[in-house]
């Protein structure tokens, strides 16, 4: 498990949702800077914090786990299609 990939899936899919630190931190009820620490990969979290973040962030776990792009690419280009 490579925690600062992870972090920085994390930190991407926060900004891609255009949501702060402190507000995730707020929503999974943790401080900002456990947040930071996480997207820095110097962290990891609970299984509870995990599922919530996945829950919170709209993202598969086998993403933010392993970077399995195929999965990532899929909700992407679902998502572009409602977008657009």
């Amino acid at each position: 498990l490579d925690l600062l990939q992870m972090g920085e899936r994390i930190r991407r899919q926060r900004e891609l949702h255009g949501m702060t630190r402190e507000l995730l931190a707020e929503k999974l009820d943790v401080s900002t800077k456990f947040i930071a620490d996480v997207e820095r990969g110097s962290k990891g979290m609970s299984l509870q914090n995990f599922y919530l973040l996945i829950q919170i962030l709209d993202i598969s776990a086998d993403y933010l786990l392993s970077g399995d792009a195929d999965n990532h690419h899929k909700l992407l280009c679902e998502m572009r299609f409602y977008i657009e």
